[in-house]
């Protein structure tokens, strides 16, 4: 097992974004606001467990669960502390159902903690910008929503597009972009996580955490059928190469059968 990442850029980039990590997020524990509300933080660690458990894997090294949520959902009803510790606990649950090297944890561990601190930085300038309440603020919430896929898949598509020499805009466009539609009603769930805690508290976990499953499993049905026709795809495409290559062939053996019959 790799103890550490092939290629110097690579293990540059990945130290940079594990000290980056630290650097945030170590004062977000220390001196960042919290729910102080335990069975909160349980609920969230909880879901978050399993849903890394059954996390969908996507076409190469790239994998997608309801864990970004989860960690949103802790920063916008506690604070940056509780986001904190809910991105480092899902980071660290990477490793259920597998062992992965500790480089690519501690790196799980900071995306997580930056798109997540990403989120809850857009989510409260948008919310005093605009003095958002009510239904205004599922927008609000939306856009942060979209800040925190953008940072998780860029940073994801760095690191992928470092290990296998392709460019990481290539492997966003290949990986990650079909995954923004997905986002988008987060920002609906993360307004009644808000409002279902206020009204009825920790249970609103509960109660949201059956159709973040059914997303989850929507997601996997659909990343099982675009890798089945990338799949059917790739093997035509090497059919269609096989028979020019072989009318090629034909062709070159024609021209030089030509002047041998005209003579």
């Amino acid at each position: 097992m790799k103890q550490l990442p092939e290629g110097r850029t690579l293990r540059a980039y990945v130290a940079g974004i594990v000290g980056l990590g630290a650097i945030v997020g170590l004062p977000a524990v220390w001196a960042g606001s919290g729910s102080n509300d335990l069975a909160l933080l349980f609920s969230l660690l909880l879901a978050g467990a399993l849903s890394e458990r059954f996390k969908v894997t996507l076409l190469g090294d790239c994998h997608v669960s309801s864990s970004a949520f989860l960690a949103m959902a802790a920063a916008v009803l506690g604070g940056p502390r509780d986001a904190v510790i809910v991105a480092a606990v899902l980071g660290v649950s990477a490793n259920l159902g597998g062992v992965i090297p500790a480089y690519k944890t501690l790196f799980n561990v900071s995306v997580y903690l930056l798109s997540s601190l990403a989120f809850l930085g857009v989510f409260d300038a948008l919310s005093h910008a605009t003095a958002a309440s009510g239904y205004y603020v599922v927008l609000v919430a939306t856009a942060a929503v979209m800040v925190d896929f953008a940072v998780n898949a860029l940073l994801v598509a760095i690191a992928i597009g470092l290990s296998s020499g392709r460019s990481p805009l290539r492997v966003m466009k290949e990986q990650h972009l079909w995954l923004a539609p997905h986002y988008l009603p987060l920002g609906v769930a993360l307004f009644v996580a808000i409002a279902g805690y206020d009204a009825i508290g920790v249970p609103i976990v509960v109660l949201l955490a059956l159709p973040i499953a059914g997303m989850q499993m929507a997601t996997a049905v659909y990343s099982s059928l675009k890798g089945a026709y990338a799949a059917q795809t790739a093997e035509v495409e090497e059919r269609i190469g096989a028979i020019q290559l072989e009318l090629a062939r034909l062709r070159a053996l024609t021209v030089q059968a030509g002047p041998e019959q005209a003579a």
